[in-house]
């Protein structure tokens, strides 16, 4: 129930006897509209049937919880008819007794609705000694077509074992929502008149309650959502930023290896020069003390070896710094490779980095980072 259902003014009223019409004739007044009365034939007293030509009510077949046969007992009080014995009343009625007794074909609570137009039931009466309790029960349970409001009749004690206590029946009720109390009316010595009303705050109450106990469990799970996605986005970006300083100091180091590498080549560059020079001078020494030799042939024959073996080393000499010099540009290609996937993995750092910085600047700032 989201609310309380648009009141109709049906009243449909289940009961066995009446020991005088009063309640009869004040739920009639009260109609609106439409009035049933479900009731065995034999029960049609004269009041009842007055009551019920000037109010135009419907009558409708005797109801029961189950909608089987029932065994009648008509009694020599106030024409009290029951489905059995009532003894506890003979410590009142000495004189009670049974006159008769006789079998009644009933319908059940949903085809007696059936006939009440399947509306919203605003009120009913029960007083069926015997299967009050049953009665009113399946009435409470009848889904949206429950009464507003049940009056009933029974005994502060049980009349029949069929029959609920007055205390017991309250439970229950109170289970299916309703509210019960005790009418000022009095419907004679076999009981008095209880009112069930059935309770649509409380119901409301109880479905506001529900949902915002849904709303809270949705709550709580929507904060442990983002506890987790901030957790995670507080783990790549520590990720990130270890990433990037690891990047950082292998370019730093790249950096440092790339300067001294430059600076041995440097070196290098220079005492090349200078064998060079001293390779050339000493050639230059050679041709001059040739020149002086006074002896051509031996003189000759001297400088042509001396020439040839210089000429062997000179080629020699070129031919390994010419080796040792492929050697260092292919360790200058090399290191050139690695500046260029540190400055890679540099730049994919950084694009992280932004988009960090992006997506959560409070995260930086939590991790102590200078956005």
């Amino acid at each position: 129930m989201t609310g309380e259902p648009a009141k109709t003014s049906v009243i449909s009223l289940f009961c066995f006897t009446f020991n005088h019409s009063k309640p009869l004739e004040n739920l009639l007044a009260g109609a609106r509209g439409s009035a049933f009365v479900s009731i065995p034939e034999e029960c049609l007293t004269v009041e009842i049937v007055k009551a019920i030509r000037e109010h135009g009510a419907t009558v409708l077949p005797a109801a029961s919880a189950d909608g089987g046969p029932l065994e009648l007992m008509r009694l020599n009080l106030y024409q009290l008819h029951t489905l059995g014995f009532p003894h506890a009343l003979t410590a009142i009625y000495p004189s009670l007794r049974q006159l008769d007794e006789y079998e009644i074909a009933t319908s059940s609570i949903g085809a007696v609705f059936s006939r009440a137009e399947k509306k919203p039931i605003e009120r009913a009466f029960v007083d069926c000694p015997g299967m009050t309790s049953a009665i009113v029960l399946a009435l409470a349970k009848a889904g949206y077509q429950r009464p507003e409001k049940i009056q009933f009749v029974l005994a502060d004690s049980p009349l029949l074992d069929s029959e609920l206590s007055v205390v017991d029946l309250k439970v229950a009720l109170e289970a299916c929502d309703y509210e019960v109390s005790m009418s000022p009316e009095k419907a004679g010595p076999h009981g008095n008149v209880y009112e069930a009303i059935y309770d649509y705050r409380a119901v409301q109450l109880a479905e506001t309650q529900a949902k915002v106990d849904e709303l809270t469990a949705s709550l709580v799970n929507a904060e442990k959502q983002y506890e987790a996605e901030l957790t995670k986005t507080l783990e790549i970006g520590l990720q990130a930023n270890e990433a990037l300083e690891q990047v950082s100091g292998e370019l730093e180091k790249a950096r440092e290896s790339l300067v001294a590498e430059r600076a041995s080549r440097e070196s290098e560059r220079a005492s090349w020069g200078g064998e060079r020079e001293s390779l050339l001078g000493q050639l230059q020494d050679i041709q001059e003390r040739l020149e002086k030799s006074m002896d051509a042939e031996q003189q000759a024959f001297k400088t042509n070896q001396l020439s040839q073996k210089i000429t062997v080393k000179s080629q020699i000499d070129a031919a390994e710094l010419r080796t040792r010099y492929e050697e260092r540009v292919l360790e200058v290609e090399h290191l050139s490779s690695v500046i260029e996937q540190l400055q890679s993995r540099l730049e994919v750092a950084a694009g992280l980095y932004e988009r960090l910085l992006q997506a959560s600047p409070e995260t930086l700032e939590r991790l102590g980072l200078d956005p």
